[in-house]
């Protein structure tokens, strides 16, 4: 159904020439219309695209505008075609100044010009102050040239949306060269379906100390270690079940929007070799078919010299900084045991404060170290078959006397009672007793955490539920990040902040998935999905 515009004659205020669409084309078929027809004047008024207005009449002078604009607005507002011998019968009509006249209009013929998208964007008009009636022959005629001009709308229409386009390719290719030329210290590079290089930035000339004249025609392969590709290719072969060689090793993963990262050797012209990161993406056509490839190629040399540096620092300090808070921690617990000796009232409190604190110390350190580890993959695992509900009662029972000292009970249902998993079976015990000790923090005295060990077909899954006040909306991107800890009114135990991030990184170098569910004011639960192991 057309559109109803919002027209009167107070609104049309002004001439305007028509946006969008071929003025001269328009008036050479009100013109023609007009001749063909043999009235004394046609003409077409176009509502402005944007607010609705009639704001423009073709076939009159921009001093007659706004008194024929009313002939068109009637005509526009009508479902269909109108004829009539004599205006001034319209009653809509009788009162226009053109029509009321004593020589005013009197032959009217109007049709409303409803593009394809069901909305009136104006209409078309014939006028003769002699008194006729038009023949069917004449009517036919007059409603094909409206078709004409419709598609003429239709058609500028569709011309203006290609031109408006086309200038914002235009825009984003000057802002894609600009980036290009920017980007000095990163290699990108463009390659076409089959690898062949077709883009290669002053960046990729300065990594690679290659220009981009002599580049062209290669493929990215030509700058990374073919040893390297080889054995990648083996690897992909293997988990993807087909034969993966040559360029396609790079670009076997993209599936997608998803660009895939590799460190690799790469090498320079001349014979240089240094690390590098390479990321690959595919770039699809408009129609979402493939068009090609782009890398960008990083040399991180000084990225691993900072790491490595990084890694040293902290192996040290949390070695040097384990020994003696082992050793103080030892000393403490011994005269807190009355093994020197009484200690008296007013220091006992001290040393029991001073030993509660280099407890935490000393697991801040092993947090550290373990989250070392396990990001530089020096973390050594020993998996073997255990039963899940075993090691959750291990945890439980390390758990509880912490969990006891502030009123909270552990309930484990385990309905899965024999599922089995292939896991390091002390890693594990940690992963549950730092997802007990989460709990624990958050729960109200009094209540309780439930564990509970489920089988979903081939995943078997931990769940550990407390209710406490739930993770904040805004924190819950943040649940898995080292040092972050949401600040509740509820929170009793102060941690290191790294207790969660353990969990995630060990889960997932086991192969697991770990996830939460929580509703504000009603807890939260946390989930580990691990393969089930069948025993042979």
């Amino acid at each position: 159904m057309a559109s109803t515009p919002r027209l009167s004659p107070s609104t049309i205020l002004r001439y305007e020439r028509l946006e969008g669409i071929a003025e001269r084309s328009i008036e050479d078929l009100v013109k023609l219309t007009a001749q063909l027809l043999g009235v004394e004047r046609c003409f077409a008024g176009f509502v402005h695209q944007n607010d609705g207005w009639l704001r423009t009449v073709v076939g009159v002078t921009p001093g007659e505008a706004r008194e024929h604009a009313a002939l068109c607005a009637y005509a526009m507002l009508q479902a269909g075609p109108t004829f009539a011998d004599d205006a001034r019968k319209i009653e809509m009509l009788s009162h226009v100044p053109l029509v009321s006249a004593e020589q005013g209009v009197r032959l009217f013929a109007g049709v409303p010009i409803v593009t394809a998208d069901g909305v009136a964007r104006g209409a078309l008009v014939l006028v003769d102050r002699k008194p006729r009636v038009l023949t069917d022959s004449e009517k036919q005629t007059f409603l094909s040239l409206a078709t004409q001009v419709k598609n003429q709308v239709e058609l500028n229409t569709r011309i203006e949306e290609l031109r408006g386009k086309h200038m914002s390719q235009i825009s984003a290719l000057s802002m894609l060269k600009g980036l290009l030329k920017a980007a000095t210290t990163f290699a990108i590079i463009g390659t076409d379906t089959s690898g062949r290089i077709t883009l290669f930035n002053e960046g990729a000339e300065r990594v690679f100390g290659i220009s981009a004249q002599e580049a062209a025609g290669l493929t990215p392969l030509a700058f990374l270690d073919a040893r390297e590709v080889k054995q990648l290719g083996g690897q992909l072969t293997a988990t993807l079940g087909r034969s993966i060689q040559g360029f396609n090793v790079l670009v076997a993963e993209c599936e997608g929007d998803a660009p895939v990262e590799h460190n690799w050797s790469m090498r320079r012209s001349g014979g240089g070799v240094f690390p590098g990161l390479l990321v690959a993406a595919r770039v699809v056509a408009d129609d979402n078919t493939l068009a090609g490839y782009a890398f960008i190629a990083r040399d991180i040399t000084e990225q691993r010299a900072v790491d490595r540096m990084k890694d040293d620092f902290v192996s040290m300090v949390s070695h040097e900084l384990r020994t003696p808070l082992t050793a103080i921690r030892g000393a403490l617990g011994l005269a807190t045991g009355g093994v020197a000796g009484n200690v008296p009232e007013g220091l006992g409190e001290l040393v029991h404060i001073a030993h509660s604190n280099t407890e935490r110390l000393l697991r801040i350190v092993n947090d550290i170290l373990d989250i070392h580890r396990l990001e530089s993959g020096a973390l050594e695992l020993t998996p073997a078959p255990i039963n899940v509900l075993d090691v959750v009662n291990r945890a439980v029972e390390q758990t509880s006397p912490v969990a006891a000292e502030y009123g909270v009970s552990f309930h484990v249902a385990g309905s899965a009672q024999s599922a089995l998993i292939l896991v390091d079976r002390d890693r594990w015990v940690q992963v549950l007793v730092n997802l007990l000790s989460n709990a624990v923090k958050y729960s109200p005295s009094g209540d309780r955490v439930d564990i509970d060990v489920t089988r979903r077909g081939k995943i078997v899954r931990v769940t550990v539920t407390d209710r406490g006040p739930g993770i904040p909306e805004e924190f819950r991107h943040r649940v898995f990040e080292k040092f972050a800890q949401a600040s509740t009114g509820n929170m009793r135990l102060s941690g290191t902040g790294l207790g969660l991030s353990i969990v995630k990184l060990l889960v997932e170098q086991h192969g697991g998935h770990v996830g939460f569910d929580s509703i504000r004011g009603r807890g939260t639960t946390f989930y580990v999905d691990m393969p089930a192991h069948e025993a042979k």
